[in-house]
């Protein structure tokens, strides 16, 4: 027994030369080539022994246990006996971990050179969806057919003041309809172009009061011309109305027989331009019967009227064309 703390001694130690020397091949193993990979010569100086060899060239002997992949145990050391000794004095079982075990290193050739990083070739970009390619030269738009020409004035009323809506002739495309326009473009008379290519037309939309201008134009398949030149101005020599005054109450005189339905007859008196023909309208309807102007107001009868609401219109005739002028009307109402 008393070589038994020689023989703890001697087994302690060569328990902690196995460890580094396991933990070193553990590590070189780590750092080097994977399994099955061709050595790497090492660099040495000109002169010295390449590794492994002697220096006088011959091949150093392996060591015992490297072809098991670790170091052997020192010479003199039983393998089963130093397990038993680190049994016998409580020492842990030497263990083996990764360098920097728990954190993430990039790998290193067997040169110890980090080898560079590996990464996923990129991804190309997808193309962009050109737009269609487009004509910079726009389609050719066919033209708007031209329109006829204006229509040709032959004759009109003299400019000045009229009694009577002018009449105006003249010559256009045969079946063209010819428009008569005021100053505003608003349409006051019409007339179609007779197939001799002439046509006439009254301007009979024109108001009683102010001063007027006309142009024509005229129509042909939906193309309308460029308007004639204007003529004019015009205005109207208007007839007046006296009696009954617009908006006034007339007592009217019942007439007719006692049997028949009860009728009344007023009094209307007017005046004007000596010379003027005048024409009554009543309620809208012309009476037929025609009064020459003088110097003094005339005083006419308005018979066989309803009590109530009534209306009496005054134009200017011309008793030669039987044309006529606008109308001068006042509203009155008839009583008892």
């Amino acid at each position: 027994m008393v070589g038994a703390p020689g023989l703890v001694l001697g087994g302690v130690t060569a328990v902690v030369v196995a460890a580094v020397v396991g933990v070193g091949a553990v590590a070189g193993w780590w750092a080097g080539a994977p399994s099955g990979a061709p050595p790497v010569a090492e660099e040495t100086a000109p002169g010295a022994p390449a590794p492994g060899t002697t220096s006088g060239g011959s091949s150093a002997p392996a060591a015992p246990g490297d072809a098991a992949g670790g170091p052997a145990a020192p010479p003199g050391t039983d393998d089963a006996a130093a397990d038993d000794d680190r049994a016998a004095d409580g020492d842990p079982a030497p263990t083996v971990q990764e360098p920097g075990a728990g954190t993430t290193s990039a790998p290193t050739d067997p040169a110890g050179v980090p080898a560079p990083p590996v990464t996923a070739p990129a991804r190309p970009s997808p193309a962009p969806n050109d737009p269609a390619p487009t004509d910079p030269t726009p389609a050719p738009v066919d033209p708007a057919p031209a329109g006829p020409d204006a229509p040709v004035l032959a004759s009109a009323a003299a400019p000045g003041v009229v009694g009577v809506f002018p009449v105006l002739r003249g010559t256009g495309e045969p079946g063209a309809a010819v428009t008569l326009l005021d100053a505003g473009g608003a349409v006051v008379g019409a007339a179609v172009v007779g197939d001799d290519g002439t046509w006439e037309a009254v301007a009979d939309g024109l108001s009683a009061h102010g001063e007027h201008t006309l142009r024509a134009v005229q129509e042909v398949d939906g193309a309308v011309s460029e308007p004639s030149a204007a003529v004019g101005p015009y205005a109207f020599d208007l007839p007046v109305l006296l009696s009954p005054a617009p908006g006034s109450t007339v007592a009217g005189r019942p007439t007719g027989l006692p049997w028949e339905e009860a009728r009344f007859t007023v009094d209307a008196q007017f005046s004007g331009t000596p010379g003027l023909v005048v024409e009554a309208v009543v309620d809208g309807r012309a009476t037929g019967n025609t009064h020459a102007l003088g110097d003094t107001p005339l005083v006419r009868q308005v018979s066989r009227l309803t009590l109530g609401e009534h209306t009496l219109g005054l134009r200017v005739v011309d008793p030669a064309t039987g044309g006529h002028g606008p109308l001068v009307t006042s509203r009155f109402t008839v009583v008892r």
